[in-house]
């Protein structure tokens, strides 16, 4: 199945092949929970280093322009490249390195996507052409590759997956027990031509 193999690709590339670590998942870090705060120092010094250097690589607003300039694939390009070159990225930076790596790389139309309402991004892998965020129904067999929770599983299992997320991680990403189903919420679609790419950003 090319959607499954194209997510675990991706996922191999941003967790494996060039190890982005994240400051906020305590799976990143060696030991126990208490470890993990004990380094809260360290992890807060390279959220610093990652802000910074994602800052500086945003788009910039045009000379002359009266418009505020957002770019939202230039936003979600600036993340990935912050991440490939410092190795430091929570859910979005690795989603975004992921989206890169499929869009360069593999054949499957892919969705960079987030829980609305909640702090959590990762892709979506094989979407149908006529599938839509907001209605779980329409995204067939696509399969989920979530870099920060180093997950891939279908689609159809993403209510379930992020209620455990969410407890595994003690609310840092998924949803709470509570929620009847996740909604979406779109950063970059591989099919939208305002999202296509003006340079390689994987090699």
């Amino acid at each position: 199945m090319t959607a499954m193999r194209d997510a675990y690709d991706a996922l191999n590339y941003v967790r494996n092949s060039i190890g982005v670590k994240s400051t906020n998942n305590p799976k990143d870090f060696p030991g126990s929970l208490g470890e993990f705060d004990r380094a809260s120092g360290e992890r807060q010094r390279d959220l610093d280093l990652y802000t910074a250097r994602y800052a500086s690589l945003q788009p910039k607003k045009p000379k002359g322009s009266k418009e505020l300039y957002v770019s939202a694939i230039g936003d979600v390009m600036a993340a990935a490249k912050a991440a490939l070159q410092l190795r430091i990225g929570n859910c979005e930076a690795q989603a975004a390195l992921g989206y890169f790596y499929i869009v360069e790389h593999c054949q499957s139309a892919v969705w960079l996507t987030g829980l609305r309402g909640y702090d959590h991004a990762f892709l979506m892998v094989g979407p149908p052409e006529a599938a839509s965020p907001l209605d779980p129904s329409t995204w067939g067999d696509a399969i989920i590759c979530d870099p920060w929770a180093n997950a891939v599983y279908p689609a159809a299992e993403l209510t379930a997956q992020m209620k455990s997320l969410y407890v595994r991680t003690g609310g840092g990403g998924g949803i709470e027990a509570e929620e009847d189903q996740v909604i979406l919420s779109m950063k970059a679609n591989s099919r939208d031509d305002g999202d296509r790419l003006t340079e390689k950003i994987t090699g």
